[in-house]
């Protein structure tokens, strides 16, 4: 039996989970030991840009590249990296501070030293979305609709007095803005749309490509 053939069994479906998730877990360690050693709170770009081991005056002059987990994650782009890390506050693993376009990591909250500590479990998935993400090619058209999507998002938190980042994540944005989803049941077909931001959001974004 091959290693495809074997992999389409049911009870092998498991053991590419189980391995899916071991691999997500050791990123989301990665990411909130990092944090953990930051010696003030930084934007969740500079944090990627640790990972991904930049050096720049910036890091070099405030002891970022002496940071453990320096460079640990060069496989992945700045955006990906920043959706992780904005993925982990949204799921309470980071504390943050957001205004407007201002996403600044705080610190590791007490779920996230527990996941440090292997006394809680990852409880979302960011590896299928990040996957699905990299294969999108964008136009003029779609980088156009995308800053307009980006100036209704921060127009609807202000007015919902909430952060930018509850009302949809960038991952949303990009898809909205490559898709052009002309309604509602166009909205539902994208994979990966939560259904709460369909709900609540939804036709506001829709009226945004209209008019854009």
């Amino acid at each position: 039996m091959s290693m495809f053939d074997r992999f389409n069994n049911a009870d092998d479906n498991k053991l590419i989970k189980a391995t899916l998730y071991d691999y997500e877990l050791s990123i989301a360690k990665i990411i909130l030991l990092c944090v953990d050693e930051l010696p003030f709170s930084v934007g969740a770009s500079k944090v990627a840009q640790i990972l991904m081991g930049h050096q720049t005056v910036f890091l070099t002059e405030n002891g970022f590249i002496d940071n453990s987990m320096y460079g640990r994650l060069q496989q992945f782009s700045k955006m990906e990296l920043v959706f992780i890390i904005k993925s982990l506050a949204v799921n309470r693993y980071l504390v943050v501070n957001e205004a407007l376009n201002v996403f600044d990591v705080v610190s590791v909250s007490p779920k996230g030293y527990s996941l440090l500590e292997g006394r809680r479990k990852l409880d979302f998935h960011f590896i299928d979305t990040i996957c699905d993400v990299q294969t999108v090619p964008f136009n003029e058209a779609d980088k156009q609709l995308l800053h307009a999507l980006k100036d209704l998002r921060i127009t609807l938190a202000m007015e919902n007095g909430v952060k930018a980042y509850e009302i949809c994540d960038d991952v949303t944005l990009l898809k909205l803005a490559h898709y052009h989803p002309s309604d509602l049941d166009e909205l539902k077909a994208i994979d990966g749309i939560d259904t709460d931001f369909i709900s609540n959001y939804g036709a506001e974004f829709i009226k945004a490509k209209d008019t854009d």
